[in-house]
């Protein structure tokens, strides 16, 4: 150039061609044309990101001034990149064709990045035991697959890296240029340069320019520096006074690590020779393989120690073949199938020649007839008990499927219509055993055979032993001792009965002195984990006046991180004292002991702050009493009755229905009875019906923590139902489990009547007489016969002989009818009664009932009876002590003021 300050930089142009047609004009569909550098004065560029295995077309051009009127070009150059490691293959399945042959299929990778010359095929035994030794496989046995012969991709799970195929896309976002230096390519701020460095020269009479000496490279190895050299050049600050210190040849792109990049270098002599150099370097990439990975041999393949089938094999397959078969496999196990696709070598390529790995898990089929035990050995062992035993031992199958996990051992007698008998040993315990197992046997001759279980399923049986037991002999020592030992039992009963006849005689007088859980006294409570922000907890629509204050619908949000869930709120009073505040937070320390579908839920406390809320599961129906009221056929639906019970057509609950609230509750009863708690309020009012119409067991306002041999005396001052309540807690004030099932007992006789009144035109005092005398209530209207019976069982006067929440559920479930809607399968899931605790609470309620305790309710103890009639002084005598006591509130005539019609939370 005339003047070297006109030229701005050099230009590189960059574009695939594969066919190396390209023109200084191609243009391309989505603009996929020349990728244009910026103008830079090094006279070298670097271009990332090109694909692997691509010819390539570039050349070089200069940029100046609009003013300068000479530029020059370079002619079309072309280079072709490296390979690179293909991609994975495709659509690899893997399947089972037998019991020692796999069959895999695969599509090609989507880029092989080179030219692919063959597929390697692995195939790896695992020998991990699949067999878990704590397990007991006799009564949890290994689960069976089905075999499969059809291609089911979803039977494999995929192992290895997985990668997606890239679909081909096109890309008109302008990404193809390079990022933009930082050079100023303004042309008019160049001129001004140009006129602000002549002026200054025309002081100093020195022409400054921008030309810098560069010797031309002897040769090519001179132009191939590395990128970290380069990288080190570019970084290093210039010195004071350098001519290469310009902002215009300051810039060079950074390299991104892991790339192949491609380095264009150009040099000029007095702006008429070019030449270009590509220099090519790589990034090694690091992988784990699955054996030999060089393309250009086969791993060794291994057999086993007996030389029948392959612990690992490897195979290279053309590059046409896109399936195989593995054949000579062990059956019945596991092996890991992989499959590589492999290109041509190539110098100066540095990645890796084969793919990663595609994997696959496949279990060949079991063999038929190998699970079978060897030399089944019987033998007969003398005891010193009259009873024989026989010693079993066998071999374990040589070459089983997969691993073997018990033994089931088969013996008939030789009998007619006898019936074949069956035991089962793990295999660890048969292991474990050093003389073979023994069981005793009867007299009588045996056949025993032996059969072999595999994780592929039950094995085939050995060929039969026989064995005769002969007759037991009785021997001196051991008649002698039955008769010691049956004089021992008589003495011992006698024994027995003349300590309990003397230590239960019934004296003069009885005195129950009841005993006081201190965790009742406390008069502080203390925050624990049910406690919940009062932020948390929103307020919606009131639900009705509780016994200590009112309750409302809301919502409490995120409980236990999860969604916002609807409650019922119950609230105390503003002007509640301290102790009616304490007695409120009471009644929520007991509901945190319970945790059963058939008793209302606590959710949260909120102790803190003004009033005080007792968070609980929202029943959308409220009590079973106004529900029952609500579906009289003769109910008058006015303004004063709840939004949710006005209804059109309202029709009394259908007989599964009723036998459907009876199980409910008595499962609730069950889960309390069985924790030691008694309700001592066993009403309709206190059952609370939920959304789906479930019965459950509400409130808890009376309930007390009772231990087996302890019974509570309510000593504090309020009102007793005792319409509801049993003849031994109105005479005596003692509460039991037996007590719940009298009210248990009424609140049947409710639901039958629609919430009629009990004791129908009696007074509270004839009641109480009534009760106390033995008399019970008679059958109601259209009452089933089986709910009868159980409401004269409940009503037994003798706590002792009423019956169980237990046993009240076993006889309900017989007559729940199958046909609603899986009503039983929904049962069975959500009861206490079939959960794991309620069946070892009904074992042991079993147990105990074949060995009486000795309670002062058992039948053999029983105080009263039940046809002694009162007599009138007694009772006077009674009704009189009852003025001074603190158990009852007098309210007009009757000694018992009782007002069961109150308004009842229904929480």
């Amino acid at each position: 150039f005339d003047d070297n300050r006109t030229f701005i930089g050099y230009q590189y142009f960059l574009m695939e061609d594969k066919y190396k047609n390209a023109t200084k004009y191609s243009q391309r569909i989505c603009d996929d044309g020349w990728i244009v550098s910026d103008p830079t004065k090094d006279n070298q560029y670097i271009f990332v990101n090109l694909q692997p295995y691509t010819q390539y077309a570039y050349y070089v051009k200069t940029w100046t001034i609009s003013s300068e009127k000479r530029n020059a070009q370079s002619n079309i150059h072309h280079f072709k990149t490296k390979s690179a490691q293909p991609k994975f293959v495709q659509s690899l399945n893997a399947y089972a064709i037998s019991s020692s042959k796999i069959a895999i299929t695969w599509t090609p990778p989507a880029n092989p990045q080179g030219n692919l010359t063959v597929y390697r095929v692995h195939a790896t035994l695992d020998k991990h035991s699949q067999v878990l030794d704590s397990r007991n496989y006799c009564k949890d046995p290994a689960q069976i697959d089905k075999d499969d012969d059809t291609k089911d991709p979803t039977r494999n799970s995929p192992g290895g890296v997985t990668e997606p195929p890239n679909a081909a896309n096109c890309k008109c976002d302008g990404e193809k240029s390079p990022n933009h230096s930082d050079i100023d390519t303004s042309e008019a701020t160049i001129v001004a340069g140009i006129d602000f460095e002549n002026t200054l020269q025309n002081f100093i009479y020195v022409k400054h320019t921008n030309d810098t000496k560069k010797s031309k490279p002897k040769n090519v190895e001179q132009n191939k520096i590395s990128l970290t050299e380069m990288d080190a050049k570019r970084r290093r600050r210039r010195s004071e006074g350098d001519p290469e210190d310009s902002f215009l040849v300051r810039h060079m792109r950074a390299i991104p690590d892991n790339f192949e990049n491609i380095i264009l270098k150009t040099t000029s002599e007095d702006g008429s020779k070019e030449d270009a150099t590509i220099i090519t370097t790589v990034t090694p990439i690091e992988r784990t393989t699955l054996g030999n990975r060089n393309a250009s041999g086969n791993s060794d393949n291994r057999l086993d120690a007996t030389g029948q089938f392959y612990e690992t094999f490897v195979q290279n397959v053309s590059v046409n073949t896109l399936k195989y078969e593995f054949t000579n496999l062990k059956h019945f196990s596991f092996y890991t199938i992989g499959v590589e696709a492999c290109r041509e070598p190539e110098e100066g390529a540095t990645e890796k020649e084969c793919s990663d790995i595609r994997m696959r898990f496949v279990r060949t089929k079991k063999m038929e007839g190998v699970d079978k035990v060897e030399n089944l050995r019987v033998a007969l062992v003398q005891t010193n008990t009259t009873r024989s035993e026989v010693r079993i031992n066998w071999d374990p199958p040589e070459n089983p499927n997969g691993d073997v996990v018990s033994y089931t051992i088969s013996y008939k007698k030789s009998e007619q219509d006898a019936v074949e008998e069956k035991r089962c040993i793990t295999e660890v315990n048969y292991r474990n055993l050093t003389n073979g197992y023994t069981m005793p046997l009867p007299t009588g001759n045996y056949s025993i055979r032996v059969r072999a279980n595999s994780l592929a399923g039950d094995g085939v049986y050995s060929e039969i032993v026989y064995i005769d037991i002969p007759p037991e002999k009785w021997s001196g020592a051991l008649i002698a001792g039955i008769c010691v030992g049956v004089i021992g039992i008589i003495f011992l009963m006698g024994g027995v009965y003349w300590y309990v006849r003397r230590k239960y005689a019934p004296p003069n007088d009885i005195k129950i002195i009841p005993t006081v859980n201190p965790y009742y006294i406390s008069l502080q409570y203390v925050q624990d984990g049910w406690e919940v922000e009062r932020e948390r907890v929103i307020q919606l629509s009131p639900l009705g006046q509780g016994s200590f204050g009112m309750v409302y619908e809301g919502i409490l949000k995120g409980l236990n991180g999860t969604e916002d869930t609807p409650c019922a709120i119950k609230t105390v009073n503003e002007n509640a004292t301290d102790r009616e505040r304490i007695n409120f937070l009471s009644e929520a320390s007991v509901m945190k002991q319970f945790d059963t579908y058939h008793v209302v839920r606590l959710l949260g406390v909120c102790s803190v702050g003004q009033p005080a809320l007792v968070v609980m599961e929202l029943m959308k129906f409220g009590d079973l009493k106004s529900y029952l009221r609500a579906h009289r056929p003769d109910s008058v639906q006015s303004d004063e009755m709840p939004f949710r019970y006005r209804e059109t057509g309202v029709q009394p609950p259908p007989l599964s229905r009723v036998f459907q609230m009876a199980i409910e509750i008595a499962d609730g009863m069950a889960y309390l009875s069985a924790k030691k708690f008694v309700h001592r309020d066993l009403a309709a009012r206190n059952c609370m019906v939920g959304a789906d119409l479930t019965v459950k067991i509400g409130d808890f306002g009376m309930t007390r923590d009772v231990y087996e041999t302890d019974y509570y005396r309510k000593g504090d001052k309020g009102l007793l139902p005792v319409r509801w309540m049993p003849p031994e807690s109105l005479r005596d004030g003692i509460y039991s489990t037996a007590s719940d099932v009298f009210s248990y007992g009424v609140v049947l006789w409710e639901i039958v009547t629609l919430a009629s009144q009990p004791y129908p035109g009696y007074s509270n005092d004839q009641v109480l007489r009534f009760v106390i005398e033995g008399g019970v209530m008679e059958r109601p209207d259209n009452c089933p016969d089986k709910i009868y019976e159980i409401m004269q069982q409940c009503w037994e006067h003798r706590p002792s002989k009423r019956p169980s929440f237990f046993k009240i559920i076993r006889v309900l479930l017989d007559h729940v009818h199958t046909d609603s809607e899986g009503y039983l399968s929904r049962f069975r899931e959500v009861s206490y009664y079939f959960s794991n605790e309620g069946t070892q609470e009904r074992e042991k309620e079993r147990t105990e009932s074949m060995h009486p305790s000795g309670d002062i309710f058992s039948e053999e103890n029983e105080i009263d009876d039940a046809t002694t009639p009162l007599r009138t002084d007694e009772f006077n005598e009674y009704k009189l002590n009852l003025a001074n006591t603190s158990s009852v509130e007098h309210e007009g005539e009757s000694p018992m003021a009782i007002d069961d019609d109150h308004p009842h939370s229904p929480y």
